[in-house]
């Protein structure tokens, strides 16, 4: 009795124990994963057959974002009980496939499970209810191309993270400079951006240096260029390579800029066959250029003894053209020195001659503070301003308490006013004027 009931306890145990699991593939799993079955509804041991195969052999993908084929992807299709209609095939550059009895089949851009599908009905003819499983067993490599000015242009495989810089650097970087070059980004299926290869490199901008995806095409082109010169009072004067279509503000940047001497109004081009036109490169840059090409050499021009003056409807300052002329091939910039001077003499602190700055205003106040201000002598209500009219000397009496006060304007200086501060006795311009003109004429002859 005891026996029988201890027999009865332990199959009672037995029974309550967890049996073999019988494993379920998901009817979602992924393409990528792999794809087994008939045209018909599978057995559960078929699907698990099928999940171990796909797991074997997972390329990564996501669940929402299904494996597609695409060439280079090396496919395994195996037939149940009909090994012989099977085959490990390389999915060609056209994206088909070469399968016994189904034969050649399109299969770019398909998920796993609709090639399974394709090859079933392919199988048709054959087979009634062919059993087909399909899984990619070696990955297309996920390759971005780079073409055009770099050192090595080459496919290049895509490693995790790489952006603009990473793909130009395994390319052997760039043979020209950023700053004139134009970049395209090629992306499937359509997407075309264009790259500031400038903004990336020298403002070093992480918004511009984008991420790269499988399939982009990079294609870096030199900008043509035209060679021209910048002379004179610039910063580093020479050759500068200079984008064609751009113009004189341009070049001037190129060159570092004017120098604190430069006579920005004066400035001038000298064409390749000889004609001057003169620029006021002043006002193009405090107003802001206009376009480039907007006074065009090839526009209406008026040489008279070797200069060209450039007309056109936009703005112009004393005759000069202030918009940003194109300049082409051969064509020189000349920015001169600002030779235009002032003198402060008489009872001032620190009498002396000071540069008229180009493309600014300088009055009567302004001068006499840079001279250092009043001598406590100084004669404030008559303060003489010498000037060269027509070849002759004229004097400007100037009160200062009065133009101090408002009541008086601020006359504007001239080149080679000459300002005269006398003593607080009422001035003898008679007597002053001879010796000031000795002192003007040498000055004058000095200074130019």
């Amino acid at each position: 009795m005891k026996s029988g009931r201890l027999l009865a306890t332990l199959t009672g145990v037995c029974l309550t124990l967890p049996g073999p699991a019988v494993v379920r593939a998901d009817p979602s799993t992924p393409p990528s994963l792999g794809a087994s079955g008939t045209g018909q509804d599978r057995q559960p041991s078929q699907r698990v057959d099928a999940a171990v195969i796909g797991v074997r052999a997972a390329p990564a993908a996501s669940p929402r974002s299904p494996y597609r084929i695409a060439t280079e992807d090396v496919l395994r299709v195996r037939v149940s009980r009909h090994e012989e209609m099977g085959s490990e095939v390389v999915v060609l550059q056209d994206g088909r496939i070469v399968l016994p009895v189904v034969g050649s089949l399109s299969v770019s851009g398909m998920t796993v499970e609709q090639v399974r599908e394709r090859v079933i009905q392919g199988l048709r003819k054959k087979l009634v209810s062919p059993e087909v499983s399909v899984e990619v067993v070696r990955p297309r490599p996920q390759r971005i191309y780079v073409s055009g000015a770099v050192r090595l242009p080459q496919s290049l495989d895509l490693k995790e993270g790489w952006r603009i810089t990473e793909a130009l650097a395994n390319a052997g970087g760039l043979v020209v400079r950023p700053e004139v070059t134009r970049g395209t980004l090629f992306r499937l299926p359509d997407q075309t951006i264009v790259l500031n290869l400038a903004q990336i490199y020298t403002e070093q901008d992480p918004t511009a240096n984008l991420r790269l995806q499988p399939g982009d095409v990079i294609d870096i082109q030199e900008q043509p260029t035209v060679r021209i010169y910048v002379t004179g009072e610039v910063m580093n004067p020479g050759m500068v390579d200079l984008n064609r279509g751009r113009g004189v503000v341009e070049a001037l940047a190129l060159a570092k800029g004017p120098t604190p001497n430069a006579a920005l109004s004066k400035s001038y081009v000298v064409k390749t066959d000889g004609r001057k036109i003169p620029i006021d490169l002043s006002t193009t840059i405090n107003q802001g250029p206009a376009p480039a090409g907007s006074h065009s050499t090839q526009g209406t021009s008026t040489t008279t003894g070797g200069t060209t003056a450039a007309t056109g409807t936009g703005t112009t300052t004393g005759g000069q053209p202030s918009a940003n002329i194109t300049l082409e091939a051969g064509d020189q910039l000349v920015v001169p020195e600002n030779m235009n001077k002032i003198a402060v003499f008489g009872f001032v602190n620190q009498p002396h001659s000071f540069p008229l700055r180009d493309g600014e205003v300088t009055t009567v106040a302004d001068a006499i503070s840079m001279a250092g201000v009043f001598d406590k002598r100084a004669q404030k209500s008559n303060v003489g301003i010498i000037r060269m009219v027509d070849g002759k000397q004229t004097i400007l009496s100037v009160n200062m308490i009065r133009l101090v006060k408002g009541k008086d304007p601020n006359p504007v200086l001239q080149d080679r006013d000459i300002v005269f501060v006398s003593e607080t006795r009422s001035p003898d311009w008679f007597r002053i004027l001879p010796g000031i003109q000795a002192l003007a004429g040498t000055w004058w002859y000095l200074g130019r």
